[in-house]
């Protein structure tokens, strides 16, 4: 009567850094830039004075809504959602790098100001690549690769959300 007896693996927990990364991500960069998008059409006013072009608020919101989107997908656990937040954030923070750099050399900012906006961009791209780091270390891709297999397990393909997600 000897029964050899499984052992009971659970998948791994979601690491810190994923739980810091996607809420702070999905407030800081999805958030926070759709709400001044919404008050600046509402104020009706941008950095030049002028009301800012509909294209430009239309993609800005769409970049904020996606980027909201896909944290919380990546939050919850799904390895395409890590993939599209870690690429929207590049997006993002490669627009504001560019942006800032515009300004810092086309001489629109001066002395406190331009330095300000050459802090801007070194911290878009030291923001970017912490994001690929820890998002893609070993802890967060074991977190998401098991995920994905107990999706599969599930029978829903590992990419559609259940309501029990």
């Amino acid at each position: 009567m000897n029964k050899s007896v499984e052992p009971v693996t659970h998948p791994p927990a979601r690491p810190l850094t994923v739980w810091i990364l996607t809420i702070w991500n999905g407030i800081s960069a999805g958030l926070v830039p759709f709400l001044l998008t919404l008050s600046m059409v509402t104020l009706g006013t941008s950095v030049e004075g002028d009301a800012p072009p509909a294209l430009a608020v239309s993609a800005s919101l769409a970049l904020a809504l996606a980027i909201m989107g896909a944290a919380w997908v990546a939050w919850k656990g799904r390895d395409w959602g890590r993939k599209a937040l870690l690429g929207l954030l590049t997006v993002h923070y490669g627009l504001f790098a560019y942006r800032s750099l515009q300004l810092a050399l086309g001489g629109l900012v001066e002395g406190q100001s331009s330095l300000r906006a050459y802090g801007r961009v070194l911290w878009s791209i030291v923001w970017i690549m912490l994001n690929f780091f820890y998002l893609l270390r070993p802890d967060a891709a074991a977190f998401y690769r098991s995920r994905m297999a107990g999706a599969h397990r599930r029978g829903n393909g590992g990419g559609r959300l259940n309501a029990d997600d």
